[in-house]
């Protein structure tokens, strides 16, 4: 043998040995069709009324570091590892007898993640047999009751499928539907990672790449072959990765090869309840295929769990739980950023900042209300009037003065909301209670990034226009501004620009539901207000920059009947608007 083909075997010998070395980056990456919080983009429906998002890796946890995580990549898995679970290993598992979520309310003997007990009457919830992991015992789930590091790192956003849901996702027996069909796959990932493809509703295969749904018992999981490239483009794409992790049985790790993937519902096995509950199974077997719900599994069975989160109308579809939008829009040649939910709003006597709670809405008159105790919501700010002792003599959210010179952060009249002066711009110095609760997070756009966002360049061309909005109640007039990657839904319209004013483009509720979620934001005509007056609701739209432009006005994005106007500018001390990004 020579000394290249030996070191070649060498490397790929390597690559076996620790199932999840290959590949594997840092933790923090955010994975393509997954957003900051793991939360997979796309949807899956798991009833004829419910849809969820699926976790960008299978659950992780580490007891030295009592620290929960995704795995980094969905391929990834921590295979016999898990044989070295205790209450001080520090290193990562991911094979959990049922229902051991670390709580110790549940009445199960054995409830921690390093439990190991070979007896099923240990993981009973409550002693009972017929008890699932939801309602009352819901923290004995592990998405429930446990803060995820990658994911969000708050309590109660994940949780983990039914034995039904797991069924009706994968279009199983009696619960065969229309939307599920042909929507999951065998597949093996770089000759090394074996598993199963499930795809989201809403699918497009990328070009170049095939999928042949469901098994096939004489390809096994080389059904689907993909690299990690083509990986990729399909997870890019909304497809989710379940790896044949192995499951622990005793005290011995029954590998991949032989034994597939087993991942735990929450719901006991119908009649067998006090030693089995329901999980979903599939192998290369041509014998059992894929299996699970109803065959059960003893519940002191280690297997993968993969959690989910349901699509909560409290941020829509198209923002996460921090407010954040999904999707991405280009400011600069270089730089993306994502837009806030909905328009900055404050509380002055409860100190509380918070986001509208849906794109369109805005406060209008009840602005004139604004002072130091007012215990209602405004949305039209002074320039700079974050709350921050920035120098400026006008620097609280109720300031009213009418004079440009008490708005100067620092005492100059050449200071941005940038650098040094940071903090006075409204999302870096304040915690937004629906925005993720954190100082730091969020910022207003500079006056050169509001230019190339509803500027004329190539990425961003014909990508905004005056609309309306009707709901049951109200007509709500502003700016549309679609996103980069953007598909307009099917059977609707957009026009960009500002034709027939802001009947360019009308939508209902329901119609404006559908753009939204495919990634549209809608900026409110939200008016103005001089002193305690407030005026132009609903006719005019101007947003603060974080741009100053002289001694007494700052720079804004102009929108009304006549049209969209760029690098204009007013008054420091007159009241419009904040909408925030992230980068």
């Amino acid at each position: 043998m020579n000394r290249s083909t030996f070191i070649g075997l060498a490397m790929f010998f390597a690559a076996l040995v620790c199932c999840n070395a290959l590949f594997a980056q840092d933790e923090v990456t955010i994975l393509q069709g997954f957003d900051m919080n793991g939360c997979s983009k796309k949807l899956f429906s798991v009833s004829a009324t419910k849809k969820v998002h699926f976790s960008r890796g299978n659950l992780q946890y580490n007891a030295a570091q009592d620290k929960w995580r995704f795995a980094p990549r969905q391929y990834e898995y921590c295979c016999e590892k898990n044989l070295n679970a205790s209450s001080s290993y520090n290193d990562w598992i991911d094979l959990f007898g049922w229902g051991t979520s670390g709580w110790d309310g549940s009445g199960a003997t054995a409830y921690q993640p390093w439990s190991r007990s070979a007896s099923s009457a240990d993981y009973l919830p409550g002693g009972d047999g017929t008890i699932s992991l939801i309602g009352s015992y819901a923290n004995a789930d592990w998405g429930v009751y446990n803060k995820i590091s990658n994911g969000g790192n708050g309590k109660g956003m994940w949780r983990t499928l039914t034995s039904d849901e797991w069924q009706y996702l994968l279009n199983k027996g009696s619960f065969a539907n229309s939307t599920r069909a042909n929507k999951y796959g065998f597949a093996k990932l770089q000759g090394l990672y074996e598993g199963m493809v499930i795809l989201p509703d809403d699918w497009t295969l990328p070009t170049g790449l095939s999928f042949t749904p469901g098994r096939d018992p004489n390809f096994g999981f080389d059904i689907n072959k993909y690299t990690i490239n083509e990986w990729q483009r399909m997870e890019a794409a909304g497809a989710v990765f379940l790896p044949c992790a192995g499951k622990i049985w005793g005290s011995n790790y029954m590998k991949p090869a032989s034994n597939g993937g087993a991942y735990w519902s929450v719901t006991p096995q119908d009649g067998n309840s006090t030693t089995r509950a329901g999980y979903l199974n599939f192998t290369k077997n041509p014998t059992y295929g894929v299996s699970w719900g109803v065959d059960g599994m003893n519940r002191y069975s280690g297997n993968s769990v993969r959690l989910v989160r349901d699509s909560r109308e409290s941020h829509g579809e198209a923002f996460d739980e921090n407010g954040a939008s999904y999707k991405e829009f280009s400011v600069s040649a270089t730089s993306t950023v994502r837009f806030s939910k909905g328009n900055l709003q404050y509380n002055a006597a409860q100190n509380i900042w918070r986001f509208a709670a849906k794109q369109y809405q805005y406060i209008g008159n009840p602005n004139t209300n604004i002072s130091s105790s007012y215990n209602g919501w405004i949305d039209l700010f002074g320039w700079g009037t974050s709350g921050w002792n920035s120098g400026a003599t006008a620097y609280q959210p109720w300031s009213t003065s009418e004079t440009d010179a008490d708005y100067y952060p620092g005492g100059s009249d050449t200071v941005s909301l940038t650098g040094d002066y940071a903090n006075a711009d409204w999302g870096h110095f304040n915690r937004i209670n629906n925005g993720g609760n954190k100082a730091g997070k969020w910022r207003t756009l500079t006056n050169n990034e509001w230019e190339y966002l509803l500027g004329e360049n190539a990425t961003r061309s014909g990508k905004c226009g005056l609309s309306t909005i009707r709901t049951a109640s109200k007509s709500y007039t502003g700016l549309v501004i679609l996103p980069d990657d953007w598909t307009l839904p099917s059977g609707l319209t957009f026009t960009s620009g500002y034709g027939n004013e802001f009947n360019t483009n009308v939508y209902t509720a329901d119609q404006w539901q559908q753009m939204e979620s495919a990634g549209a934001l809608f900026l409110p005509a939200a008016g103005s207000r001089n002193g305690t007056f407030v005026n132009f609701v609903g006719t005019l739209g101007r947003y603060w920059s974080s741009s100053y432009l002289d001694s007494s006005a700052a720079y804004l994005v102009h929108f009304s009947v006549a049209g969209i106007f760029l690098s204009s500018y007013d008054f420091r001390y007159t009241g419009f608007p904040v909408r925030l990004v992230r980068d």
